[in-house]
């Protein structure tokens, strides 16, 4: 039988470091497996329920001349459980989540100026 792709953004492998935070969960670190317009998907050691709403704070990386800490913002975003997977043998649980509202904060750059007198 085969299966109906239900998405309708594309996806992105992107590995990027991510805070979930949640009256269940508390707050927990962790790096989304992948990522799209509209959801991510990441892992977890302890399982969401679906439907449970997060807020989720995504640091995006930038590669930006003169940016020493290579962070380029922080997507700030309310997001949707909306599948929960046991990893079979493996600890944890895959986590896909729909985002519902977000925010994305620039971070701004420290730049060292030098003056020279003579």
């Amino acid at each position: 039988m085969k299966s109906t792709e239900r998405r309708k953004e594309r996806r992105l492998g992107l590995r990027w470091p991510i805070r979930l935070s949640s009256h269940v969960i508390g707050q927990v670190e962790t790096k989304t497996e992948n990522l799209s317009s509209g959801g991510f998907y990441c892992i977890l050691e302890n399982p969401l329920a679906p439907g449970e709403r997060i807020d989720c704070d995504v640091t995006v990386p930038g590669d930006v001349r003169g940016n020493r800490d290579g962070i380029a913002g922080t997507l700030r975003c309310q997001a949707e459980v909306l599948r929960v997977e046991a990893l079979g043998m493996d600890p944890g649980y895959g986590v896909a989540c729909k985002i519902v509202d977000f925010t994305f904060t620039k971070h701004l750059m420290a730049f060292k100026t030098s003056t020279q007198t003579n």
